[in-house]
């Protein structure tokens, strides 16, 4: 309300509201808003025969503490450190702005549960100066994640993945996983090094000996630096296992298959599945279109409210598994899609360019074999996006990973409906990745 300029219209209507008159009398004077105090000593002050003393009276009222003050006591210093300490580790862990501390909301509401509770300012949210809240935060993390780690029988897996930051800069964090807990150990910042195979082996011993026998190996991503590296590891730490991360490694399956390349893998000259290559496109291409036409996604969302069907999904660049998401929605969403983009003005709309592009949706969507090519790319998804949801959560022993592949494996080989050569492809493909994620040195041992 402050912030259209209503307070006033406001205050106005509750001084005549019969219903807030009898709130304010049932409220302790010192829980009021100022505002009705001072109307109330205004009042009082027209009525009365001795100014003065009506001032005195009304100064003696608000000071007058209430019972609830009395009810819930407030904090000691200690008691106040803590709280700030609490309350930091929130805004630390969700990454909410510090700005966010000093709205009167939060406050208003921090009081309702104790009167007279105060919250850190952003700039005490912010201080990593020795016994700064910042600080004193993360070294009671530290000491927790330490003593976690240190733990006698527990067994960590060490990951690390590279990124680049919202500044472009290279980044390479690195978590320790057991089968209970996943904790953030730190993120380097690689600066003017390269991500070469032997800097990669090296930070990696950093991380390894820093916490000692309870590690036994370590998952990475699925580059060639890597692989190179998981070897000069091995002979580092010939009891410990090394290899790529099996969920991102199904991903890039997903992308050997329906993602446009210039080489094959597995083996063959040529991929069979460049139709559903150019379909999978021609797919993304539909979605966008009507994620970003507001009229259209208006009228579709209408039409898959009123048939009870959730909208279309928009696969995740990296994340080529979420494939399988998009061709199920469009495969729901079939017959609204054809009557939509069958409307007789469809076509007619917008710039030559535009019509265009509307045209192609329209021959998109209106295929005769959009249907069938949906079903085919549903069914080479579905055992690969199983194993993905098996392999993404972090308490799976590496000991299921080959059983696993010989699984998919065989899973491919009695897919329904899909031609040998396709599936023989799909094999030769699924072996290769395999063979690219785990070292085979290591994997008669591991397994």
């Amino acid at each position: 309300m402050r912030h259209h300029h209503k307070v006033l219209s406001v205050k106005t209507h509750l001084k005549k509201c019969k219903k807030f008159k009898k709130l304010m009398l049932d409220t302790p004077v010192a829980d009021r808003p100022e505002w009705w105090n001072e109307m109330s000593d205004y009042k009082k002050k027209g009525t009365s025969s001795s100014l003065s003393s009506s001032s005195t009276a009304s100064r003696q009222s608000k000071a007058q503490p209430s019972a609830r003050s009395f009810a819930i006591p407030t904090f000691n210093a200690s008691e106040q450190r803590k709280f700030n300490r609490k309350i930091a580790l929130f805004f630390y862990n969700t990454g909410t702005s510090f700005s966010r501390i000093e709205d009167p909301f939060l406050l208003s509401a921090i009081q309702f549960a104790r009167p007279q509770a105060k919250l850190p300012n952003r700039k005490q949210l912010a201080d990593d100066s020795p016994g700064g809240l910042l600080e004193e935060c993360y070294e009671e993390v530290k000491s927790e994640v330490d003593s976690l780690l240190s733990k006698h029988d527990q067994f960590i897996s060490i990951t690390s993945d590279a990124w680049s930051n919202i500044a472009n800069e290279a980044v390479v964090n690195y978590m320790a996983v057991s089968p209970t807990k996943s904790l953030f150990l730190e993120s380097v910042n690689t600066e003017e090094q390269g991500h070469d195979a032997e800097w990669l082996s090296q930070d990696m011993s950093r991380v390894i000996d820093r916490i000692g026998e309870n590690v036994v190996g370590a998952i990475t991503d699925n580059t060639a630096a890597n692989k190179k590296m998981w070897s000069i590891l091995e002979q580092r730490y010939p009891a410990r296992f090394f290899h790529g991360c099996v969920a991102h490694g199904l991903h890039l399956l997903v992308k050997d298959v329906f993602g446009a390349k210039k080489a094959t893998h597995g083996g063959a000259n040529e991929s069979p599945f460049e139709e559903l290559q150019q379909f999978s496109n021609d797919c993304k291409e539909v979605v966008s279109f009507f994620h970003n036409h507001h009229v259209m996604k208006a009228k579709l969302k209408k039409a898959l409210t009123t048939a009870k069907l959730s909208g279309l999904v928009k696969p995740a660049e990296t994340r080529w598994g979420t494939l399988i998401g998009c061709f199920k929605s469009l495969k729901a969403a079939d017959s609204i899609l054809n009557a939509l983009v069958s409307e007789r003005d469809f076509i007619n709309k917008g710039t030559a360019k535009q019509k265009e592009k509307r045209v192609e949706i329209k021959s998109i969507v209106t295929d005769p074999h959009f249907l069938s090519k949906l079903d085919e790319s549903i069914k080479i998804l579905e055992p690969i996006e199983k194993y993905i949801k098996i392999f993404q959560s972090d308490s799976v022993p590496c000991s299921d990973v080959y059983e696993a592949f010989l699984c998919l494996e065989k899973e491919m080989k009695n897919l329904q409906n899909v031609e040998e050569y396709k599936k023989a492809h799909l094999v030769n493909l699924h072996v290769w990745r395999c063979t690219w994620c785990c070292v085979p040195s290591r994997s008669k041992i591991s397994w």
